[in-house]
């Protein structure tokens, strides 16, 4: 009888470690603001041409230095594959993933006459399709926005050549 208790605790044991979930490791978000050393006007002409290839832009006020984009999908795969790219992913038991959305503010900002801060705030959702079947907010891991601001400085050194 014990052995058949003990055979019945170990079979348990198994199964239910089977389906705990892993902890994804976070690494610390990347930086999403850069000064670059370049006047105002040649950042804002770079970063209207980066954007704008990336998402449709929806507000673009030069004076004040902003420029917002439209919510646009993610290019993701099954169950949100590729994730990573751009967000950390939401801790939520047994959930499953069907997209995933962005928008993005820029702040284009003059430190002086050769210097310019650009700093790049996406706002990401993530759609929750098995337990909540709702979009949720999800936090940046700064690796796209980083990534656009590469694009945005290599543009101006190709075009200071």
């Amino acid at each position: 009888m014990s052995k058949f208790l003990n055979l019945i605790l170990v079979s348990g044991a198994l199964f239910l470690s089977g389906c705990a979930t892993q902890p994804v490791a976070q690494i610390a978000p990347l930086e999403t603001s850069r000064t670059l050393p370049y006047s105002k006007d040649k950042v804002w002409a770079s970063t209207v041409k980066i954007v704008s290839q990336k998402l449709p832009i929806q507000v673009i006020e030069k004076d004040s230095g902003l420029i917002s984009t439209q919510t646009a999908q993610l290019p993701m795969g099954f169950n949100n594959s590729g994730y990573q790219n751009y967000f950390y992913q939401p801790n939520v038991f047994l959930a499953t993933w069907g997209g995933a959305n962005v928008r993005l503010n820029v702040i284009v900002n003059p430190e002086s006459s050769s210097s310019t801060n650009i700093k790049l705030d996406a706002t990401y959702q993530a759609l929750e399709t098995n337990v909540t079947k709702s979009w949720m907010a999800v936090r940046s891991n700064g690796q796209a926005e980083n990534k656009i601001i590469d694009e945005i400085e290599q543009d101006l050194m190709k075009s200071n050549k």
